[in-house]
Formats: C-alpha cells, sequence, structure tokens
C-alpha cells in the first residue's frame, strides 16, 4: 500500500531583523514587549557584529537553503554610516533591493533614532555628539546595553515617530546627515 505524500503546511510569516551591534536588538526588543508585532507576527533580532556588505553577506549564506514558501521570512538589515564608504552603501541597497530585504540606515548612527525620542535632530552629527546628547537628556553617561534606559526610551516612540516626519523613506541619499529611516520599520511591523 503506498503511502499518501503530506502535503507542507506552511508556517506563520516571521520577521528576522539582523543588526551590527546590541543596542538596536535591545531597542527592538524592548519595543515589542511594549506594544507587539503587527498581525502577531514573530519577531527575530539577531546582532551579529559585522558591518555593511559583510552583514548582508552573511544573512544571504544563512538562507541559501531556505524554503520560503514553507516557511516565510521578511529580512530587514540595519547598518549605521561609520566608515562605511558611500560606494559599499550604494551597493548594499541594490543588494538588498534585489534580494526582498528591507534595509534600515541611520547617519551617523542608531543613536540618533534614539535621541529623536527626545528631541528634534536636524543638524550634523557625530556618534560622539549623540552619545552625549543622550547622557545630558539621561543626566548621566549612556551606555549602549543599559536596559533600564531603552524601557524609559521606547515609551516615547511617539516622539521619535513624530520627530523623524521630514526623514524621507527609502534612504534618498547615504550622505545625508542626519538621517534614519528606522520609523520605516516602525511603522511596517509595530503595533504603533
Amino acid at each position: 500500500m503506498a503511502r499518501r505524500e503530506q502535503q507542507k503546511k506552511a508556517n506563520p510569516k516571521q520577521i528576522h531583523v539582523y543588526c551590527e551591534g546590541e543596542s538596536e536588538k535591545i531597542y527592538l526588543e524592548t519595543l515589542r514587549n511594549l506594544v507587539g508585532i503587527k498581525q502577531r507576527l514573530k519577531l527575530v533580532v539577531r546582532s551579529e557584529r559585522k558591518q555593511g556588505i559583510d552583514l548582508y553577506n552573511h544573512v544571504r549564506s544563512r538562507y541559501s537553503q531556505h524554503n520560503f514558501k514553507v516557511s516565510p521570512v521578511e529580512i530587514v538589515i540595519i547598518v549605521d554610516k561609520d566608515d562605511t564608504t558611500t560606494e559599499e552603501l550604494t551597493k548594499l541597497k541594490n543588494k538588498c533591493l534585489k534580494s526582498g530585504y528591507l534595509l534600515i540606515y541611520s547617519n551617523a548612527c542608531f543613536e540618533l533614532w534614539l535621541l529623536l525620542h527626545f528631541e528634534k535632530v536636524t543638524f550634523f552629527t557625530t556618534r560622539e555628539n549623540l552619545n552625549s546628547s543622550l547622557s545630558s537628556e539621561l543626566g548621566k553617561s549612556y551606555k549602549k546595553t543599559d536596559k533600564r534606559f531603552f524601557e524609559q526610551v521606547v515609551k516615547k516612540y511617539e516622539v521619535a515617530l513624530k520627530n523623524s516626519e521630514k526623514m524621507e523613506d527609502g534612504i534618498p541619499e547615504f550622505d545625508k546627515n542626519p538621517y534614519t529611516n528606522m520609523k520605516e520599520l516602525l511603522t511596517n511591523y509595530f503595533n504603533v
């Protein structure tokens, strides 16, 4: 007697976010716990300690054998300008578009998004200036992995969304400073 072939049932869609550092991971997980994810999708955030094209290549290799029909996954890559050249960032953007990944980008760094929870940022800025401004807002030295800080900050996500309204979606140009499109990630996937 021949066995009936079982049809594979598709798993629920997931969102997999890959970032360069720990602060992005802590922020997104804290926000998820506060507001939840649209359609109750599963959010997986991984800090890979890689930058730019290296991060993209790492993510791409992780999914080289992945069956997206059986296990649908939307992939998001979060990067900072840091010392990455505009040429490399342009290649990264094109690779993400071709692969169907959402690229989230901040210039000068992710701390810009954190500062937008307190104030509008319209002036050219550096990582050092952003860290100093965050320390001023906190009344103590800003530490990238201070979970209590992130618990306070995420409660002000509506302020950050409002303060980032003038920043275009889709990364218009990599040299624009200050710039972040983090609001795309929040409005696409979080209950905000």
